[in-house]
């Protein structure tokens, strides 16, 4: 929409001064409208469709990440909406799962979000009853400690 807006300016100006009976200076025209046309651009930058996130700038592509430490493992998971209140995370024969929904908004006509899913790790290397779990700026971190090796 905005390219033919910049490109019809000047045949408008033109057809308003031959209309005014005025002579048209194309210089005078097209100087100004060309430093605009190279500093704006009536198209989106160019983007990969199969993007998951467009938005996303820089920073983790997944949802998710494990990393593994000699004393912990902890997981990022991106539950964005969710606070701290309405998820539950609870671990059972080697899965750490994790459920959350978001509040509904009538006003906004909006249902919310859900986030759910689960996460294996080996229960004969990390102890299930340390795990911590947080929600901070959308994201889950999850935190489990490795049990001491006898």
């Amino acid at each position: 929409m905005a390219s033919k807006a910049v490109a019809s300016a000047p045949i408008f100006i033109a057809k308003l001064l031959r209309h005014s009976n005025r002579q048209l200076n194309h210089s005078t025209l097209t100087a100004p409208l060309a430093s605009a046309t190279r500093t704006f651009s009536s198209r989106p930058p160019p983007r990969n469709h199969n993007d998951p996130n467009p938005f996303l700038r820089t920073g983790e592509v997944g949802a998710c990440r494990v990393d593994k430490s000699e004393k912990e493992c902890y997981m990022r998971v991106d539950v964005p909406g969710i606070a701290q209140e309405e998820i539950r995370v609870w671990s059972e024969s080697g899965f750490i799962y994790f459920y959350g929904k978001d509040t509904k908004l009538p006003h906004y006509n909006y249902d919310g979000r859900a986030f759910g899913g689960s996460i294996s790790f080996n229960p004969q290397s990390y102890d299930s009853d340390g795990l911590k779990a947080e929600v901070k700026n959308g994201v889950l971190w999850l935190s489990m400690p490795r049990l001491k090796e006898e």
